[in-house]
């Protein structure tokens, strides 16, 4: 089986590089677990550095939907639940964050070359924006 979207991407501006989501995004990856990104959730789209946005621009077609579950993943991994090998459920960790935006970019269509690119530059750019949004998540629950 491979993941596929369940529900189409509902969008609209909120900012000049920002956007709202306007009904529930469903991801169904290859496993069957089934992501949920809200209605109301907020997203800059792929973060894609500017000078190769005439290549891959934030909000490109083909991978959109994957940058909001991914962004999704990120934002919320903390109340994310996986069921690790044991069988013992536990939050999501990047890793598997970055795995599941490579899975859900291929499911759009988006492939090659490209998908390759995108997915590297999550591993290794994304450790930014992970610990940011842990300690945000740690500042909340003091």
């Amino acid at each position: 089986m491979r993941g596929r979207f369940l529900s189409p991407l509902r969008t609209e501006h909120v900012g000049a590089h920002r956007k709202r989501l306007i009904s529930d995004l469903l991801y169904e990856d290859a496993r069957g677990r089934v992501f949920t990104v809200r209605a109301g959730f907020e997203c800059d789209g792929a973060s894609v550095p500017r000078f190769l946005w005439s290549l891959y621009p934030p909000f490109g077609e083909l991978y959109e939907p994957a940058a909001w579950l991914h962004d999704h993943l990120y934002a919320a991994a903390d109340r994310v639940r996986v069921f690790d090998a044991a069988g013992a459920l536990r939050s999501i960790n990047r890793r598997e964050a970055d795995a599941l935006m490579r899975e859900a970019s291929l499911a759009c269509g988006f492939r090659g070359l490209g998908a390759a690119v995108m997915y590297v530059g999550v591993r290794l750019g994304g450790w930014l924006p992970w610990s940011r949004y842990r300690r945000a998540q740690r500042a909340v629950a003091v």
